[in-house]
């Protein structure tokens, strides 16, 4: 799987650790870390996980890529990339230091990378968080549903039009935004499967979240699909 491994030897470094970066090749990626044993693994781990996000969004495994995705073990940014005419290219994320969060990290990213590359779709705050999240374990999903419900409780949740709407992610309370992002995620993945998804949020963002809804999902408005969920958390 390994192409090639590249020692770096840099007077400053973007990752917050030593001045020496390693820097590891696989079929997808390059990897930036501190040791060529780190550099290795998160790319074992990433290609694993391209593998596995691409199975789990589009049924099937995807053609390798013709550029390789940056990732740098130790930097914190979110996933980057450039879209022009109709193109996506130039993607690069980081990564925290934890083997737990590491693991995380790369399949939230990864599965941002891929609904922009090989779908060639760039979706909205809402959608983009909660594709980033949806492969989370089962404590994280109870405890993003927890604060939803608590958000609902103290009248301090977003109505489900206006977090369909969000074009920025939020300074403040951005994580409730998140929270609130997976649990519809959740719910409308109850009602179908991850391809008609899909489709929902590029239709919503052409066509209008309630006509979308209205094919997708037999909800007639954002209004309707707020009282399902609500009364779904509430069973949770």
């Amino acid at each position: 799987m390994l192409r090639s491994i590249v020692v770096l030897v840099l007077l400053a470094c973007t990752p917050s650790f030593a001045s020496e970066i390693v820097t590891v090749e696989t079929a997808n990626f390059t990897v930036f870390a501190e040791s060529e044993q780190l550099a290795t693994t998160v790319g074992e781990l990433a290609e694993a996980e391209r593998k596995r996000c691409a199975e789990y969004w589009f049924g099937h495994d995807v053609p390798a890529w013709g550029e390789r995705c940056k990732i740098s073990v130790g930097s914190s940014r979110g996933v980057q990339y450039v879209f022009s005419e109709g193109e996506a290219y130039g993607f690069e994320f980081g990564l925290g230091g934890s083997k737990e969060g590491t693991f995380e990290d790369v399949a939230g990213n990864i599965s941002h990378v891929l609904i922009v590359r090989d779908w060639q779709f760039i979706p909205p705050r809402w959608a983009e968080a909660a594709i980033g999240t949806i492969d989370e374990g089962r404590k994280s999903r109870k405890r993003r549903r927890r604060g939803v419900r608590a958000a609902v409780a103290d009248d301090t949740a977003l109505s489900i039009r206006a977090l369909f709407e969000i074009s920025n992610y939020p300074h403040n309370n951005g994580q409730s935004m998140f929270d609130q992002s997976v649990t519809v995620a959740e719910f409308l993945l109850k009602r179908a499967d991850r391809a008609t998804f899909l489709e929902f949020i590029e239709r919503g963002v052409r066509r209008g979240w309630d006509q979308a809804l209205q094919r997708y999902y037999g909800f007639k408005d954002c209004d309707e699909l707020e009282t399902a969920r609500v009364a779904w958390l509430e069973k949770r």
